[in-house]
C-alpha cells in the first residue's frame, strides 16, 4: 500500500477542516454564511469520505474541534462502537493511526 505525502496529507487535511467549518458555521446559524443545501450536503459527504478513508486520529484535532466532524465521523461508526468517541465534548479515543 502506498503512504501519501505530507503535502497530500496536509491537503486532505485542510479540505476537511473547511468543510467542517462551513457544516458547524451553518449549523450554528451564522448570518454570515449563506446556506446553500447542496454545497452543505457536498461538504458532509466529502467528511464521510475521508472518514472511511483514514482512521480518526488522522483528524484528531478537527474532530476536538468541530461538532459537526465529530456527528459525521460517530454517525459511521458500527452501533456496537460508540465508545471510541466517548461524549461529544471529549474527542476521539481507540483506534491506531493512519
Amino acid at each position: 500500500m502506498k503512504t501519501l505525502s505530507p503535502a497530500c496529507s496536509k491537503s486532505f487535511e485542510a479540505s476537511a477542516t473547511i468543510a467542517a467549518a462551513y457544516l458547524d458555521a451553518c449549523d450554528a446559524g451564522a448570518v454570515e454564511v449563506r446556506l446553500d443545501p447542496e454545497y452543505y450536503q457536498a461538504c458532509a459527504s466529502l467528511l464521510q469520505k475521508l472518514f472511511t478513508l483514514f482512521t480518526p486520529d488522522a483528524f484528531a484535532a478537527l474532530l476536538l474541534a468541530s461538532p459537526a466532524a465529530r456527528e459525521v465521523a460517530e454517525s459511521l461508526l458500527p452501533i456496537s462502537q460508540p465508545e471510541l468517541f466517548g461524549p461529544l465534548s471529549e474527542g476521539p479515543k481507540g483506534r491506531g493511526g493512519c
